[in-house]
């Protein structure tokens, strides 16, 4: 997630805006036109199976005919192809292939901003937009931050005529608004169309109702429709296709992950069908916490769909509101969504995030510009986007504006390491709006490694690397437009100062403490922030609260654990906030081990004092089985040996909404016996080994999923990997800048992982400069690496919808000497690879391959000459 913020600008009114669509004699019909995105600069183009966006000198397949379709809607036809602007196959990818002049979702409305620009928005998915912020390289279409250079478009004519400014409307000036996005993201229903729309646009009969000349904003209550098949559900409920049902034991369960635009009391609606002739009812949870039971009448069928409304009270950014089947409920019934007032909808790949990201390179500085390298072993190649910025004289500096209002900074930076190691300590100085606010404490201590796998803290060992660590700082006053500076004053007397980019968020007030808790405080005795050991005091605090019926408080402060938190079965355990709490190890210990079902863990960081990998002696910060039913929501990790390790029995376990920074193993591993669990919108930064592994180690991995995820630096090894298991799944998740021995994706029998069964998915995912060299193999991998060790991946393996761009060495890899088969791969780019787009390195077997498209592969688009590639429609460049 890089360079998202560097154009973006607020000027959205807080109120009405005034928005005018351009009519139909606003553009001279013997005109064609380039469509030109206000962000890149780049031009749409027809290039296969989907739009491209180009920056290059435009051809006819860059030109569109803009033809009227009525009632002020708009059909983009290419002027080489004849091929429609659609997003008829619903793969976040805007389409230019297989259109039909006749479908909703060929049609679009231009809302007007300005006498330049305009939002493309599609008639059929009212919500979806046309868009290139997530830098795939192809159009896309979702919900998204209208304040957004990258969802901004002009029209330029490329023969006579230009589209009239007369028939627009210049956005109504006002204050700006901290947030604009879509409203409902529903595939279902619609405000311009009834709710019994088909999944289809092409067989609607729908008629689209008129679109008024003004809309509110955000602020005004703008409410977003979370669908219950693309949230997560457990307990034996079941995806229906376009609902959730079998709400029939105890423990059925769906968690809904929403996002209200500011902390407040809203009207939830439920969408739900009883198709008994008695009311049925289902407890409600927020964020875990037990809130209500509500009653859903009859409606008359299974899929006849009523509206259950109940008043919540929700944070501000990522909730989860869950409806669960507990003893003394009656379930019974189906659920289709629900619609959150005053809402954004959720990342469409990769993690929602709470901050802003800025790049140092797109930032304004006096420094060093680093140029971009991939060499192993340099700064830049450990850097997100290959570059940096580098302060080492007094008054050098690097700043940028602030796009939203926040009280928190977080910098990932670089520090010079001792003779000895153990590593350095110095101040760089904080500016907003040019007035110095705070001196900042910063330490490479957990930084720079030397020697070989799994390294050390020697610098006589030589091959340094492992340069980042970062540092977060609250308490501040940073305004929406501000300018935030880091600058090496006289008093900043370090040798040099490596800036890869900042995280800036408007952090809430710390929780207080819920009904039907206990504190570690006054029940167990606990001190915070007195360095002193506290683990004995939390655990007698959970045994208490376990015999009470109690759940367990961490008040906001620093608690030592010197060892593990044990006995965590049947639990709620949390803390004001992940800023707030911090549980504290020592000796590289420290963290939870969960023993059984039931166990909710939320609002809190738990962080260590591990300098190196220690495998056998070192801790993760959560580990164990966490049986059925159990959440894990709002948590930060940092510097421990791994994140999360779960083992055998855990089935059904939710993580949502965490951070993980700078572990010295794996951020997450799935590490055998593990089944229906999902890990959603975590952020993973700068891991020692793959940021997100599924490992079938001795047992299979069944039907887990890593799904709206974005996993950025692992130093060493993956951003994502299935080692064998059934049925396991990586969708809709981003992955960026690997290092070495590494993939963006690896699926994989390696490690003596058991075999593949069912079905393993990759779909919806994006490779941002992945791959990587293996020096002790003296071999390369792939952005997207297949790797069949020893055994064969003799099970179907599904790609779909896959972007891989500018990969370090090939775009997409199999390998070795092994049999890969059945597998397919459907509706993936592979843009400018560093070797081949795809290489077949021995493999045998066969696979089909639709839709795959390659550019600028450095060595060619395929390198292959034993496995048998079945060709169907729409490949190109390979």
């Amino acid at each position: 997630m890089k360079n998202y913020s560097s154009k973006r600008i607020a000027f959205m009114g807080a109120g009405l805006v005034a928005l005018q669509f351009i009519t139909a004699s606003a553009f001279a019909q013997t005109t064609s036109y380039r469509i030109i995105d206000r962000w890149k600069n780049a031009y749409v183009c027809d290039t296969g199976a989907n739009a491209a966006y180009q920056t290059t000198t435009p051809g006819t397949n860059c030109q569109w005919s803009i033809i009227d379709a009525g009632s002020g809607f708009k059909s983009f036809r290419n002027v080489a192809t004849n091929d429609y602007l659609h997003i008829e196959n619903q793969t976040g990818t805007v389409q230019a292939a297989g259109g039909d002049a006749s479908w909703y979702s060929a049609d679009w409305t231009l809302e007007t901003i300005d006498s330049t620009y305009s939002w493309v928005r599609n008639r059929w998915q009212s919500t979806q937009y046309m868009h290139v912020e997530n830098q795939t390289g192809f159009v896309q279409a979702g919900t998204v931050d209208k304040n957004w250079w990258s969802t901004q478009w002009r029209f330029e004519a490329v023969t006579s005529g230009t589209a009239s400014s007369s028939s627009k409307t210049s956005v109504a000036s006002s204050t700006p608004s901290s947030s604009s996005k879509s409203s409902s993201s529903s595939s279902k229903s619609s405000s311009l169309a009834p709710s019994s729309l088909s999944s289809s646009s092409k067989s609607s009969t729908a008629t689209v109702s008129s679109i008024a000349s003004s809309t509110a904003s955000s602020s005004a209550g703008t409410a977003v429709t979370y669908q219950a098949e693309n949230n997560f559900f457990s307990g034996g409920v079941t995806n229906a296709g376009t609902y959730l049902q079998n709400f029939s034991a105890v423990g059925a369960r769906a968690i809904f992950t929403v996002n209200p635009n500011t902390a407040a009391s809203y009207a939830v609606n439920l969408n739900f069908a009883n198709s008994s002739g008695s009311a049925k009812t289902l407890n409600i949870y927020v964020n875990g916490l037990f809130i209500k039971t509500t009653t859903l009448n009859p409606t008359g069928g299974a899929t006849t769909w009523a509206a259950q409304a109940e008043q919540l009270n929700l944070r501000a950014g990522l909730n989860t509101v869950t409806y669960q089947y507990d003893s003394g409920n009656t379930g019974s019934v189906n659920i289709d969504s629900v619609s959150v007032p005053n809402s954004s909808a959720l990342a469409t790949r990769g993690a929602t995030l709470a901050y802003q990201e800025y790049e140092a390179e797109a930032g304004t500085t006096n420094g060093q510009v680093s140029g971009a390298s991939t060499t192993y072993l340099t700064v830049e190649s450990e850097s997100s986007g290959r570059k940096f910025v580098n302060l080492s004289a007094t008054g050098q500096y690097v700043q940028w504006t602030a796009t939203k209002a926040a009280n928190s900074l977080v910098m990932r930076y670089n520090l010079s390491d001792t003779s000895s190691g153990g590593g350095t300590s110095g101040t760089l100085s904080l500016y907003v709006n040019g007035a110095k606010v705070q001196t900042l404490n910063l330490t490479s201590h957990y930084a720079w490694v030397y020697g070989g796998y799994p390294f050390n803290d020697n610098p006589g060992n030589g091959s340094g690397h492992h340069f980042y660590d970062e540092s977060h700082f609250s308490g501040l006053n940073i305004p929406a437009g501000a300018t935030v500076k880091l600058q090496k004053d006289s008093g900043d007397t370090a040798a040099y100062y490596k800036i890869d980019l900042i995280n800036l968020e408007q952090i809430e007030s710390a929780y207080s403490m819920p009904a039907n808790f206990v504190s570690i405080t006054t029940y167990g005795g606990a001190v915070a922030n007195d360095g002193v050991d506290d683990t004995v005091a939390i655990n007698n605090t959970i045994n208490y609260a376990k015999s009470m019926n109690l759940g367990v408080w961490f008040p906001a402060g620093t608690f030592n654990i010197n060892s593990k938190i044990n006995n965590l079965s049947n639990i709620h355990v949390r803390g004001a906030g992940m800023w707030y709490t911090i549980l504290q190890g020592s000796n590289g210990q420290g963290g939870f081990f969960a023993t059984g079902s039931k166990v909710t863990i939320a609002d809190l960081s738990v962080v260590s004092d591990s300098f190196v990998r220690n495998d056998g002696a070192d801790a993760a910060a959560f580990e164990g089985n966490f049986g059925t039913g159990s959440l894990v929501q709002n948590v930060w990790v940092e510097h421990m040996k791994v994140g999360f390790w779960l083992s055998s029995g855990t089935d059904g376990l939710f993580m949502v909404n965490g951070r993980i920074r700078d572990t010295w193993a794996d951020g997450i591993n799935i590490a055998g016996g593990v089944k229906n669990s999902q890990i959603s919108h975590f952020n993973i930064r700068n891991t020692g080994d793959d940021a997100m592994a599924m490992w079938s180690n001795g047992q299979a991995n069944i039907n887990n999923s890593f799904r709206f995820d974005t996993a950025q630096l692992p130093a060493l090894a993956n951003t994502f990997a299935i080692y064998g298991g059934q049925d396991n799944k990586i969708l809709d998740c981003i992955g960026s800048d690997t290092v070495t021995a590494s993939a963006g994706v690896n699926i994989s029998t390696r490690f003596g992982a058991t075999a593949f069964s069912g079905t393993t998915e990759v779909k919806r995912v994006t490779l941002n400069r992945t791959g990587g060299w293996e020096p002790n193999w003296n071999t390369s991998f792939g952005g997207l690496w297949i790797y069949a060790e020893n055994s064969g991946i003799n099970s179907l393996v599904a790609v779909d919808t896959v972007a891989i761009n500018n990969s370090t060495y090939d775009g997409i890899k199999f390998s070795y000497n092994q049999n890969i088969s059945p597998f397919t791969m459907n509706n993936v780019q592979v843009n400018g690879a560093g070797g081949y787009g795809l290489l077949f390195d021995g493999v045998t077997g066969s696979g089909n391959f639709s839709n795959v498209t390659v550019t600028g592969a450095a060595s060619g688009g395929l390198s292959n000459s034993t496995y048998t590639i079945v060709r169907s429609s729409g490949n190109s460049g390979w």
